[in-house]
């Protein structure tokens, strides 16, 4: 579920409605969780880039035999590992050209934001609000703002050159006017 924060949906990766109790992690595994989401979106656009082309051939009077296209993907520590398995056939009637497997690679830090938010989840779970400061230390790259609310959430940002990436805890919270 999500807290709304300046008209944006932030997941929440760790909440308690209880006073004085850690919270509870909401989305276990981050890192695969991501995959899994960034191959739905990746795929639906790999799959229209394909059609496009092989409609493309079509169009210049080509024949075209196209397979089923399966996506890979593998979040390593600096770069994401993209495999495509897309087979295509080409002919004219006098030559005929056989495509089958693609990949590339794709230099990101996603890995360090995932892993930035996992320490911070997981500090959240046992001691309650992170420490910035000693994130600064060990993330120097990666500038973290965090934006207190007042039912006790906690808006962490994650800012890398390429993206933002941001989520919602909640734990170890005081009642009012304490």
């Amino acid at each position: 579920f999500n807290k709304t924060y300046q008209g944006v949906a932030v997941p929440y990766a760790c909440y308690t409605e209880e006073y004085y109790k850690p919270c509870v992690v909401q989305v276990p595994f981050l890192e695969e969780k991501f995959e899994e989401s960034f191959l739905t979106l990746a795929e639906e656009g790999i799959e229209n880039c394909f059609n496009d082309y092989t409609e493309e051939f079509i169009r210049q009077g080509y024949a075209v035999s196209a397979g089923e296209i399966e996506v890979e993907l593998e979040l390593q520590m600096d770069k994401l590992d993209v495999a495509i398995s897309a087979p295509v056939v080409v002919s004219d009637g006098n030559a005929t050209a056989s495509l089958q497997d693609y990949s590339l690679e794709i230099q990101t830090e996603i890995y360090d934001v995932l892993m930035l938010a996992n320490n911070i989840v997981k500090y959240e779970t046992t001691y309650g609000e992170y420490e910035l400061v000693g994130s600064q230390l060990m993330y120097p790259d990666l500038p973290v703002n965090a934006f207190k609310l007042g039912d006790g959430t906690i808006i962490y940002v994650i800012n890398s050159g390429e993206m933002k990436y941001q989520f919602a805890t909640r734990s170890y919270v005081f009642p009012p006017g304490y």
